[in-house]
């Protein structure tokens, strides 16, 4: 049994593409699509996906510009160069899809620096909590959408457990993704506020326990300490 995280990859860009295609009508669309900078299977699926499912409409225009090398969206600083770079062109159109978060983000910044009076509608994805994270950027309105990339973690702990109970599973367990916008981003942060505080509770119980344990294990030292100790005669 495998996971398939490349048709993930491919189903991320075609829910993407959807959804320029609802925003959008038939309105004629420039698009800017930042793809990743390596040429691994996920990054080339998920272009022909994005890319695949708007060429059939002749209003959609697409045009590809290659990021930097950014680690993932941890360092987007040689991408925001070539970004500047390329300012007229993200000026001039009307959708910019990026890779992830963290490079949609910093194209959004870069618009809003150069003060043109005009801001494209900005799509990432990775679909994370936090300060500069997707699900807070749809939340403030810097990003119109965000798709939750899934790692398959979890999903590799359920197919795992049933291989080892000799349960039945099918050859290739799809990844499902999750797009998030205006409509549905409030309800998303709320849950994913509440993971955390749960988290956080767990994670307090655990220390606790921790504290506990220690303070017992004192207890028995000072205790075993005092019995070995000789009595002394009056």
């Amino acid at each position: 049994s495998t996971l398939s995280p490349s048709s993930a990859a491919s189903d991320v860009y075609k829910r993407q593409a959807k959804y320029v295609l609802q925003l959008r009508g038939d309105k004629q669309t420039r698009i800017l699509h930042i793809r990743g900078f390596e040429n691994s299977t996920a990054t080339i699926e998920r272009e022909l996906g994005f890319i695949n499912t708007l060429r059939k409409y002749e209003n959609m225009e697409v045009h590809t510009l290659i990021s930097g090398q950014d680690l993932g969206g941890k360092n987007v600083n040689s991408t925001i160069r070539i970004l500047n770079d390329n300012i007229s062109l993200l000026k001039s159109v009307d959708v910019i899809y990026a890779y992830n978060d963290a490079i949609a983000i910093a194209a959004y910044d870069l618009l809003k620096k150069a003060n043109t009076g005009h801001m494209p509608i900005i799509i990432g994805v990775d679909g994370m909590l936090g300060y500069k994270k997707g699900v807070n950027a749809v939340m403030e309105g810097t990003l119109a959408a965000t798709v939750v990339y899934p790692t398959g973690g979890a999903k590799v702990i359920d197919v795992g457990m049933k291989i080892i109970n000799h349960i039945s599973v099918p050859k290739e367990n799809l990844l499902s993704t999750i797009l998030i916008d205006k409509s549905n981003v409030q309800a998303y942060y709320l849950q994913g506020q509440e993971i955390v505080e749960l988290r956080q509770k767990i994670n307090l119980l655990q220390q606790e326990k921790i504290t506990q344990r220690n303070q017992y294990r004192q207890i028995v030292q000072l205790s075993l300490i005092h019995i070995s100790e000789p009595t002394r005669p009056y």
